[in-house]
């Protein structure tokens, strides 16, 4: 692995943190096609330990999302929980219009009161169209409000081709999203909430004294493939078969890998669970992982002006792990740049610069260079031979 430094021009705008090291960096992938011969309409697959798109057809195009949209409302529960603005054995009560609900059901009636904790197992497993509600209004207070909640929540993500109208996935004109974005929230769900993970993988439930039909999980792969771990489904005649999974699979004696797939469109139940295995199993055939830190051994402290020291010292916020296709670790490159002149004060933890890898010449990954302590801004000699040298360097170059 190879790496170079550049220089920087002067004054340079500092990159912002979201982009140097997005949920996703899918505007900026190299994406290698690997799903010749899917027919869904659409799809993704993520390495969500490296947050890189391995591969993608048509993955910004918008669809109807069907009961996938229930990820959203699950996260919106998981943040409230967390937030402890609601309990998990909270009990709900359950309104006339919640009960009333179309589609999928975990069979509430009216004037029940039920625990947020089945609530979720009823959103997740049996994908109950009158769970989303129920649990819409004990977040949102309406289902108006957590809809607003919804849509505020996906631009918070990034999701730019994705609007909600309601908690479940209902057909309604302008309820869409898209594969990317699905990934996006998904990748969310994955590495922000891990505490409700299982909630996911729960593969039979009903309410306790409600009919037992619905009862089964419709993720095909929770019953074919040990190594997927749950997520969402999702069908309606005009979004056709979809399904959002996750899988965690040991890839050798120490260490596990984690794959996301997004499927969208797919004809049948058949061609749906088919074709997500494969891009599923292929992910992990095509594509080993790499811990980027090996590409930059190590940042010297750089230079500091007007500061009460010369220099800070620098590095990467955490270890970065990054996915290339198998075999082809000794093409990865690494670029670093520095936003310089640095100039004091300098926080800890502020971003200093970016490091950039790249492979056959495509970027697939940058991370900020930051900051890893603070230099306080120096007195009025060093501020002013500070300001002496800069304006010399100016005129040099």
């Amino acid at each position: 692995m190879k790496s170079c430094v550049t220089p920087t021009a002067r004054f340079r705008n500092h990159l912002s943190m979201a982009a140097c090291s997005a949920t996703l960096l899918i505007l900026s992938q190299a994406v290698l096609a690997g799903g010749a011969n899917v027919s869904a309409k659409a799809y993704v697959l993520i390495d969500p330990d490296a947050k890189q798109v391995l591969a993608q057809k048509d993955g910004n195009r918008r669809f109807e999302p069907a009961s996938t949209t229930k990820l959203m409302t699950a996260l919106l529960v998981f943040k409230a929980l967390r937030a402890q603005h609601i309990d998990l054995q909270q009990k709900v009560f359950i309104s006339g219009s919640a009960w009333k609900q179309s589609g999928t059901t975990m069979y509430l009636h009216a004037g029940m009161e039920v625990t947020v904790d089945d609530l979720i197992k009823g959103l997740l497993v049996q994908s109950g169209n009158d769970a989303a509600y129920v649990l819409a209004e004990v977040v949102g207070g309406t289902v108006d409000q957590f809809v607003i909640m919804m849509n505020a929540e996906a631009q918070r993500l990034g999701m730019l081709d994705t609007h909600f109208m309601n908690p479940a996935g209902l057909p309604e004109e302008g309820h869409l999203s898209s594969a990317v974005d699905l990934g996006a929230l998904a990748l969310t769900l994955v590495n922000g909430f891990p505490e409700y993970a299982h909630y996911f993988a729960i593969k039979e439930y009903h309410y306790p004294g409600t009919p037992t039909a619905n009862r089964k999980n419709r993720n095909p792969l929770l019953f074919s493939d040990p190594s997927v771990t749950g997520m969402k489904t999702g069908y309606t005649a005009a979004a056709g078969y979809c399904l959002v999974a996750t899988a965690q699979r040991r890839v050798d004696a120490t260490h596990e890998r984690g794959m996301l797939l997004v499927l969208l469109g797919a004809e049948n139940e058949k061609r749906r669970a088919e074709e997500a295995a494969g891009l599923i199993s292929w992910g992990y055939r095509a594509f080993e992982q790499v811990q980027a830190e090996q590409a930059v051994t190590s940042f010297d402290p750089i230079k500091v002006w007007k500061g009460m020291t010369s220099h800070v010292e620098i590095g990467l916020q955490a270890p970065v792990t990054l996915s290339v296709p198998t075999g082809q670790q000794a093409g990865l490159r690494s670029e670093v740049e520095y936003f310089e002149p640095i100039i004091a004060p300098v926080e800890q933890g502020q971003q200093v610069g970016v490091v950039r890898w790249s492979l056959l010449g495509g970027l697939i990954r940058a991370e900020p260079i930051i900051a890893q302590h603070a230099v306080p801004e120096g007195g009025w000699l060093s501020r002013a031979w500070g300001s002496l040298c800069l304006w010399l360097h100016g005129l040099l170059e």
